[in-house]
This record gives C-alpha cells, sequence and structure tokens, in this order.
C-alpha cells in the first residue's frame, strides 16, 4: 500500500491524515493491514463495509490500533481515533444508525470548510 513502511520518506512526507474514505471492493483489510501503524495515523476513516465477517475483521484490526467505531451508514462504517474525544453509540451486530454526533460533524466542518463559524 502507499502508506506502508517502504513509503517514500522526504521533508514533505505526510504522517497524519484528518480523513480518510477506503473502498476496494472487499479489499479493506488487505489495504488497511498494509498499513505501518508506527507512521501514519488517523483521525476519522469510512471504511466501505458489506455487512459480513470481513467487517469484524477490519473493525478488530483498527480496535488494536486505537480506533473505535462511531456508526454505520448504509454500505460504510464511520472509524474514529480513540483519542479524538467524539461520542460514539454502541451499536449491535447489523444495526444501521446515521452519523449523528454533532461533534463528528464540526469536526469534519473544520478540515473541510476552515472559515466557517461554528
Amino acid at each position: 500500500t502507499i502508506l506502508s513502511s517502504h513509503s517514500s520518506v522526504g521533508p514533505n512526507m505526510v504522517s497524519h491524515v484528518n480523513f480518510f474514505s477506503l473502498d476496494v471492493e472487499g479489499g479493506e483489510y488487505d489495504v488497511l493491514s498494509g498499513i505501518d501503524w508506527s507512521k501514519f495515523s488517523f483521525d476519522v476513516m469510512v471504511v466501505e463495509a458489506d455487512g459480513g465477517p470481513k467487517d469484524e475483521k477490519v473493525l478488530t484490526l483498527l480496535k488494536t490500533h486505537g480506533y473505535i467505531l462511531h456508526s454505520r451508514t448504509n454500505r460504510n462504517n464511520w472509524v474514529v481515533r480513540d483519542t479524538l474525544g467524539v461520542p460514539t453509540r454502541s451499536l449491535g451486530s447489523g444495526k444501521s444508525s446515521a452519523v449523528h454526533s454533532p461533534l463528528l460533524w464540526r469536526y469534519l466542518m473544520r478540515i473541510f470548510a476552515p472559515s466557517t463559524q461554528l
């Protein structure tokens, strides 16, 4: 993957990503397991989910790196860095929810529209 330990290192190398969306048609676990988590971090990730056992495998991997499930929308899991301080709602297996947290939306607005008054 582009975020492996073999990634090119230079003065402008990005080590932190505020928002990361991953949709690779069933290969999400392979991509995420190839990331060198000691060199890269993310605040919010949207990871495509098919509702099958691969989803739990992805969430387990992300949990080991300090990320928690925030919510599920249609075919996506919204995952946040545990230290981000965005409240989450406990979700049972197979349940869906809207991305409901005003704190998450405020955070995303600061990233995408920094001049907006919140």
